[in-house]
């Protein structure tokens, strides 16, 4: 099997090196389990590959493993950020994974509700390729958005749209990313949401109490933010 994998440059993990231990963490398991992880994706052996990721999603960021960066130069990266691009990219692997670990997600969400952020961000962290997780992303999107933390909005409208690529966000939660991508100064992920949108609800949605046209919308998509 393999020690080296590529990932897409979805953000700075590019090449995983074959080091033997997690650096800077006593957990010198989670490096392992990673590689062999993504042998067991690269084999289709998808409920194997899942529990040996499943380890790594639940570690925090304090462990880590060398990967090798863009620049061809060699870096530190959390065996979790890790674990999520593998994930990520062998989405065949999807089904055995919410089989595995779907009911374990929907438990905390349960117990999370609707408000508790500290379990609400559990659940997307740990298990974000879940359906639970992407529910549990999507109502932090929210919280955060009504509490006009834009960056927070942001940060999981991303999350949001690598765990589910979008597909069956509701208009107005498109609406509410798009909009704090615009506060952000972000442009290009302001664009991606609201093309998303526009697909979707071409004859216009609901936004809270009101019915709004595209016209309306972006009217108010690019309304300067509140001081």
């Amino acid at each position: 099997m393999r020690s080296l994998f590529y990932m897409p440059s979805v953000g700075f993990l590019a090449l995983l090196a074959g080091v033997v231990s997690a650096a800077g963490s006593s957990d010198a398991v989670a490096t392992r389990k990673l590689q062999f992880g993504l042998d067991f994706m690269k084999d289709r052996q998808w409920p194997e590959a899942a529990e040996l990721l499943q380890y790594c999603l639940d570690r925090d960021d304090a462990v880590v493993t060398w990967v090798m960066g863009a620049n061809g130069k060699p870096m530190q990266a959390p065996v979790h950020a890790a674990a999520e691009r593998i994930l990520a990219l062998y989405q065949d692997g999807r089904p055995a994974y919410e089989m595995k670990y779907g009911r374990a997600a929907r438990d905390l969400l349960d117990k999370a509700g609707d408000k508790d952020e500290k379990l609400l961000g559990e659940v997307a962290r740990r298990f974000l390729f879940t359906k639970a997780g992407a529910v549990a992303t999507e109502k932090l999107l929210l919280l955060h958005f009504n509490a006009a933390r834009y960056i927070e909005t942001a940060r999981h409208s991303e999350r949001l749209a690598q765990s589910t690529g979008l597909k069956n966000v509701p208009a107005e939660t498109l609406f509410k990313a798009a909009r704090a991508f615009h506060i952000k100064g972000d442009d290009a992920n302001r664009d991606r949401f609201w093309m998303k949108l526009r697909e979707q609800a071409p004859k216009g949605f609901q936004l809270g109490d009101r019915t709004l046209t595209l016209q309306e919308a972006e009217k108010e998509l690019k309304k300067p933010a509140r001081r």
